[in-house]
């Protein structure tokens, strides 16, 4: 049995009110492709998401990229297609041992910081996804989840 499967991250919320310096954050989904359940490796994949800052020249922009939940848990989110579902996990480091999420149940999210070059700077992140092995899926075709991407940013010392 093959699915076609797609985790969506949604670049929807960002921190705060606007100032001199400004931030967005985009992404790419987290497309799974094919799974087969009688396959005794885990599926795996990845996605990106990409922090764009505006500014003055040279300022520090200090933030942090949190994953909302989406269906199921951090550390076991759910797919759904329909009236089945198939357990994904979205994670911070390649060994996906870290699940991403919003610092909560056991989740990590990321802080990083950069100086602004030439008014603008662009940084992006790998998430690493995995669909693990063993689930009998009574449906098949596709399969999706969509949860929210939050950056929070802070420069010059003030949050934005």
């Amino acid at each position: 049995m093959k699915i076609k499967l797609l985790a969506s991250l949604l670049m929807v919320s960002l921190g705060g009110a606007l100032s001199a310096q400004n931030c967005s954050v985009s992404t790419s989904g987290t497309a799974f492709g094919d799974y087969s359940a009688s396959s005794n490796q885990p599926r795996d994949t990845s996605g990106t998401i990409v922090v764009i800052c505006h500014g003055t020249e040279r300022s520090q922009i200090s933030y942090t990229i949190k994953l909302g939940l989406g269906g199921g848990t951090f550390s076991l989110r759910q797919m759904k297609s329909t009236n089945s579902s198939l357990s994904y996990g979205l994670y911070i480091d390649a060994s996906r041992t870290q699940p991403w999420g919003d610092g909560t149940g056991g989740a990590s999210y990321l802080s990083d910081s950069f100086s602004l070059i030439n008014s603008s700077s662009t940084k992006s992140y790998t998430v690493y996804g995995r669909i693990p092995t063993g689930q009998s899926l009574s449906l098949t075709g596709a399969y999706a989840d969509s949860l929210t991407v939050t950056l929070t940013y802070s420069a010059g010392g003030g949050q934005n």
